[in-house]
């Protein structure tokens, strides 16, 4: 139809802004390889430029809020509540990502019954795809180009929900991020507003609610797992081996990278890194656990900042001394109200050797609203396989090995870093 004009899908937003891109580029790579300056011409031309590209980016990033809030929709759309886009750890990746995309959910529903990720890979190693038909026209329909399987979404999604439930910082209260693009952002409250008493007839104060924005941008997250082809030929319970040793590969580095991730390069920053999140120290060369009276600190401090700390995580030795903490009486010394509310776990991503002044034996301890720390996680999971790859030292081949290479894509960001305060310095006691 005449005057109708179509409506550019995001793809195709990002062509048009990668060819503006390259030529602003050009328009300066012309007159710096001149040794020279801009031209009116060129000056007017890449200020137009620079416009297009302010103009594309801004309708990219709607775009992509945009396809975010379908997830919220979905539900709504189907007469349900609406959903956050944050997920508990009650909330399941595979449900959400049902609803976003059913019609990657096709296959199962067509086929009829769960595939299963072990007998996948098992069929991979061995060519034995009996009782694996289903998995094995799947698998067909994912092969990459490079020797590597997209797995299909819902395994993808169950893997990512045991990792999930394994994770102590979901454990705790970490919210999960759907991602269904490699960069999101969403709004948070950087400041709330203030209320007042007027009289009669008088005007109210009006105040500013401050937001501000978390930006996440899916990182490169890689699980290595190495298994005998022994396994894969006689073992009944692939399906749980496989599934258990890859999410727990992955959970443990979601862990460590939410608490210490430094943020430099491809990783992710964690609370350890983000400025803003409170800390304790025990002293210029550290301290033992001898009360309870750190953590009630740590608690009274987030308070102070509006926050409400629900769980604290240590590493297994903390635990330990706090277990054996007694009364004058020898009786084991009970906590205060404020950290008996608190959830404890225990984690050994929680290091026992960070050097504290001239000890170099010290370790820490997180407490804080873990609803605070957000987890972006994208939807899709990279399974490669190779029974030849060696690393100097091992080899696949060899040793009649199959190693397995799981790649998930994901980021932290710290919603209120003042509602953490980590406890810095924690010794053994002699």
């Amino acid at each position: 139809m005449m005057g109708v004009k179509m409506m550019k899908n995001i793809n195709e937003m990002r062509r048009d802004l990668t060819v503006i891109k390259k030529e602003a580029s050009a328009v300066l790579e012309k007159a710096l390889s001149e040794k020279r300056a801009l031209s009116p011409e060129e000056e007017k031309r890449f200020s137009e430029l620079e416009q297009k590209i302010k103009t594309e980016e801004s309708a990219i990033q709607k775009e992509e809020e945009w396809q975010m809030s379908q997830m919220d929709g979905a539900s709504s759309r189907s007469n349900k509540d609406k959903k956050s886009p944050v997920l508990k750890l009650e909330q399941r990746m595979s449900d959400q990502v049902r609803e976003i995309a059913p019609h990657d959910f096709s296959f199962e529903e067509r086929e009829g019954g769960k595939l299963s990720l072990g007998k996948m890979i098992r069929g991979v190693v061995t060519g034995d795809w009996l009782e694996a038909e289903n998995e094995r026209r799947a698998m067909s329909e994912n092969t990459m180009s490079l020797g590597g399987y997209a797995v299909p979404l819902e395994l993808s999604a169950q893997v990512i929900d045991l990792s999930r439930n394994k994770a102590r910082v979901f454990q705790a209260g970490a919210g999960t991020v759907p991602m269904t693009t490699n960069r999101l952002t969403i709004a948070r409250v950087t400041g709330d507003p203030t209320a007042h008493w007027v009289a009669e007839n008088e005007k109210g104060i009006f105040s500013d609610v401050n937001f501000g924005q978390l930006n996440f941008q899916a990182k490169k997250l890689v699980a290595l797992v190495k298994m005998s082809r022994e396994l894969f030929e006689d073992a009944a319970n692939i399906d749980s081996i496989v599934n258990n040793a890859i999410s727990q590969s992955l959970a443990l580095e979601l862990d460590r990278v939410s608490l210490y991730g430094s943020g430099q390069g491809e990783e992710p920053k964690g609370l350890k890194s983000t400025q803003g999140v409170l800390k304790i120290s025990m002293g210029a060369n550290g301290g033992v656990i001898s009360s309870y009276d750190v953590f009630s600190e740590a608690t009274e401090y987030i308070q102070e900042q509006n926050g409400e700390p629900n769980a604290i995580l240590y590493a297994p030795r903390t635990s330990g001394a706090i277990d054996r903490l007694k009364d004058s009486t020898g009786q084991p010394l009970q906590a205060p109200e404020s950290v008996k509310n608190l959830q404890k776990l225990v984690t050994k991503q929680i290091p026992t050797n960070i050097k504290q002044g001239t000890n170099e034996s010290a370790s820490d301890a997180f407490v804080g609203d873990w609803s605070k720390l957000l987890v972006g996680i994208r939807h899709g999971l990279i399974i490669e396989l190779s029974q030849e790859a060696s690393d100097g030292e091992d080899s696949a081949f060899t040793q009649h090995q199959v190693w397995i290479k799981a790649v998930l894509r994901a980021d932290v960001q710290i919603e209120t870093p003042e509602h953490f305060n980590i406890i810095e310095g924690i010794t053994k006691a002699v």
